[in-house]
């Protein structure tokens, strides 16, 4: 009848912490997707419709891009401890890393 009432959190319980941090890298990787897209198309207007010569300085566009993003998802890799939460991390990563191959192309 008297019998304590368990404080003991279950397995699958995730903090508010942890789901701000998903939802917030979210928006931060859409919002760095959309001002990288906006940049380079105004770029290439200018470089192509331009009566002035205009250095091609798209590269620098896909560098920062992929700093900006990466350096935040780096660190969220190594704040959060859930193994499934970084294993998306650690893909967004590797695919962000790999827009450094572009850079060739620019």
């Amino acid at each position: 009848m008297n019998e304590p009432i368990s404080t003991k959190n279950s397995f699958n319980q995730k903090g508010c912490l942890l789901i701000g941090l998903f939802v917030f890298s979210i928006v931060w990787l859409v919002g760095a997707t959309i001002a990288s897209q906006l940049m380079m198309w105004l770029m290439e207007q200018t470089l192509f419709e331009a009566t002035f010569l205009f250095p091609d300085l798209r590269w620098l566009i896909i560098l920062s891009y992929v700093i900006l993003v990466g350096l935040p998802l780096i660190m969220i890799r190594f704040i959060v401890n859930d193994q499934f939460i970084n294993k998306i991390y650690q893909f967004w990563l590797t695919i962000n890393f790999l827009g450094i191959l572009i850079l060739p192309a620019r």
